[in-house]
């Protein structure tokens, strides 16, 4: 078992009759099941996550994803591994994240849940964009727009805290945050911010 969440957990697996390296994802939330499958039907991309099959059975829900053997960025920024990451590659990731958020967006995506536990890192440190959960569809005149507030503490914009409305823009706030997480090696939730936020921190 590669985690364990509140609606999902995920496993590590070889797809049958190969040896193809697979992640295994078995969600329990209907509507999130549903986001992730239509968010990755529409997009393809070096830098997104690939979904290689679906399962919807009675109450299984099975999604199956390529393998990234260097886990997410939030296990290397949480010291989780061996060794820190160098500036070269925390670069590399940075790039590859914001390539791949501009593909997002131009197919009318919005994450929705951008943060280090949703970026995967391949065997040479390319990210992949994963964890698409919340994400929804836009355009560039409709805003999506939630009854209640979506998310993870630190990475919210706060138009969208205090109006709800989810954009591109909400992303790439997020986006913003992650660097300063790669740059500092603190998380927006720090205790050793002493109650500032890590922008005010920062500047």
């Amino acid at each position: 078992m590669i985690h364990r969440g509140e609606n999902e957990v995920v496993f590590h697996g070889i797809l049958k009759g190969s040896k193809l390296n697979v992640v295994v994802k078995v969600q329990s939330d209907t509507k999130k099941y549903q986001s992730e499958v239509q968010a990755l039907e529409q997009t393809q991309n070096e830098h997104v996550i690939k979904l290689l099959g679906t399962c919807l059975e009675e109450t299984a829900r099975l999604l199956v994803f390529e393998y990234a053997c260097n886990g997410s960025l939030d296990q290397h920024l949480s010291h989780q591994n061996s060794r820190p990451l160098t500036w070269q590659e925390r670069i590399k990731i940075a790039i590859g994240v914001c390539r791949g958020l501009n593909h997002l967006h131009g197919n009318n995506i919005i994450h929705g849940d951008m943060r280090p536990k949703n970026i995967w890192l391949t065997h040479d440190f390319q990210p992949l964009i994963a964890g698409f959960g919340l994400a929804s569809m836009t355009n560039e005149s409709q805003n999506s727009s939630n009854h209640y507030i979506i998310g993870t503490l630190g990475y919210l914009a706060p138009e969208y805290k205090e109006r709800g409305n989810a954009t591109p823009k909400t992303d790439v706030y997020a986006f913003g945050m992650i660097l300063l997480q790669l740059v500092t090696g603190r998380s927006p939730t720090d205790t050793r911010l002493h109650g500032h936020s890590l922008i005010n921190w920062v500047y």
